[in-house]
C-alpha cells in the first residue's frame, strides 16, 4: 500500500448491488505504534470509525497492511490508541494491563439506555481481541486523548 486511500479502496467495497448499501467512513485516525515483538520497530496503526463499527488495521514496514480488529456493533464516537509503554505516574509503578497492551480506548454509540449515550471507555486487547476494562461517567464523552502517563 502506497496510501490511505488505497487502503480505503481495498477494505470498503466499491461497487454494490442495489440491496446493499456501501459501508460508510465517519472518521480515521492514524497514529504510530511499538511493535508488539520488538519496541524498536514502529507501525502505523489506522483506525476506520464506520457507521457501524470500527476497523483497526496496521500498516506494516513493508508496506502491507493487516486487519487487527473489526467489529460491527455499532457506532463509535470516538477511539484512540494508547501507548504500548506507559510511565510511571501519581506513584503508581504497576500496570495490571501490561501483559494485554496495546490497547484501544473506544467510544461507543450503541446502548440500550437512550441517556446515557456516549457515556463509558471501553477498553480492548489489540493482541486478544477481547473488551478488559469499562469507564463509566455520568456525561456524553466528546473526544479521548492520551498521553505516556
Amino acid at each position: 500500500m502506497s496510501s490511505v486511500a488505497e487502503l480505503v479502496h481495498d477494505i470498503i467495497p466499491q461497487s454494490t448491488n442495489p440491496q446493499t448499501v456501501p459501508e460508510r467512513i465517519e472518521w480515521v485516525n492514524i497514529q504510530k505504534c511499538s511493535h508488539v515483538n520488538d519496541r524498536k520497530r514502529v507501525v502505523d496503526v489506522i483506525v476506520f470509525g464506520l457507521a457501524r463499527g470500527y476497523q483497526i488495521w496496521a500498516r506494516m514496514e513493508n508496506g502491507d497492511c493487516r486487519e487487527i480488529l473489526s467489529e460491527r456493533q455499532g457506532p463509535l464516537r470516538t477511539g484512540v490508541l494508547l501507548t504500548t509503554d506507559c510511565e510511571p505516574s501519581f506513584g503508581i509503578h504497576n500496570d495490571r494491563f501490561k501483559g494485554l497492551r496495546p490497547l484501544f480506548a473506544l467510544v461507543d454509540e450503541n446502548t440500550q439506555i437512550p441517556d446515557r449515550q456516549s457515556c463509558t471507555v471501553s477498553f480492548v486487547s489489540l493482541l486478544s481481541a477481547q473488551f478488559v476494562h469499562k469507564i463509566n461517567f455520568t456525561d456524553s464523552i466528546q473526544t479521548l486523548a492520551a498521553s505516556t502517563k
